[in-house]
């Protein structure tokens, strides 16, 4: 057998101490992953195994803990984003665009958000609540691994996404189809600066990015991929199914295009498949909807 592990715990007659892989001598199969510590004497047990000649193997990286120190760094860049996102939109003002008085394309009339900001808010944080809920529902052993990776997996999506997005509409300052229709309305000046941030759509690459995500997870989670359901994928497809919803609301609103619609649903299904993909096993393995760094026990047969 070949192991990509650098140093073991070995367990010989109860007895721990420190080996590395080229010091073992093993047989030619891995018999079983098991993820549950208290699962390892059953699995000796019930195939009749004596626990004097198998090793309990267990991740390097952080023995004490499944937690590692290098996901700190990966909070703080989120926090980062969400802090640089927030200075754009108080301090930075849309890049100034040629126009001309009375264009159409710009004169369509004020209505009101179907989706408004609170909304859409919302729609960014269920993703972790219902994916924690989920887990916590589970009760799996290893849950509190697998709600950290959900939530800064999720934290990455949405605030990279943000990110993006808002960098691009200030960059372009690119006029909503409302724009003249806005100066006849009794509006803040900030809802005024809003006029010039059409591209791309806020709701449709926010919304996309967290369904998507959501999308993801179920999927890994009821391993859709690797069994093969099509009648599965129509019903786990349903948060695409609302976010779509969302960004056509961006149409019927007059708040943005076609392309500042398909620009931000892009955006999305790139942020949320992203995120999900850098944290979590691929959904379409054995071991999907498993976090990456997964801590597992190998028992492995030794020679005498």
């Amino acid at each position: 057998a070949v192991l990509d592990y650098d140093t073991f715990i070995l367990f010989v007659m109860g007895t721990p101490r420190r080996t590395s892989a080229s010091d073992l001598k093993l047989s030619s199969d891995i018999i079983v992953e098991i993820d549950d510590l208290d699962e390892c004497d059953e699995e000796i047990t019930s195939k009749g195994w004596k626990q004097s000649y198998w090793a309990r193997c267990k991740l390097s990286a952080d023995q004490s803990s499944w937690f590692q120190w290098e996901f700190l760094l990966d909070w703080m860049c989120c926090l980062m984003c969400f802090i640089i996102t927030g200075a754009i939109e108080f301090f930075a003002k849309p890049h100034v665009v040629y126009f001309k008085e009375g264009d159409f394309t710009q004169s369509y009339p004020f209505t009101p958000s179907t989706v408004p900001n609170w909304l859409l808010g919302l729609i960014l944080v269920s993703p972790s609540v219902i994916a924690t809920t989920h887990q916590i529902i589970l009760k799996l052993p290893d849950r509190k691994h697998i709600i950290h990776h959900v939530l800064l997996s999720w934290a990455s999506s949405i605030t990279l996404t943000l990110l993006v997005c808002q960098v691009i509409k200030y960059l372009c300052g690119r006029h909503r189809p409302d724009y003249f229709s806005r100066e006849s309305q009794p509006l803040t000046p900030k809802e005024l600066r809003d006029g010039s941030l059409s591209f791309p759509s806020g709701h449709a690459s926010g919304s996309f990015c967290a369904m998507t995500y959501l999308f993801w997870y179920i999927s890994g989670t009821n391993k859709l991929f690797y069994r093969g359901r099509y009648s599965l994928f129509i019903v786990n497809a349903i948060p695409l199914y609302f976010a779509l919803w969302v960004a056509i609301t961006r149409l019927q609103n007059y708040r943005h295009d076609y392309t500042d619609v398909s620009a931000g649903i892009v955006l999305g299904l790139l942020g949320g498949t992203f995120g999900y993909f850098l944290y979590f096993k691929s959904p379409f393995g054995p071991f999907c909807g498993k976090p990456k760094n997964h801590k597992s026990l190998y028992l492995l047969s030794l020679d005498e």
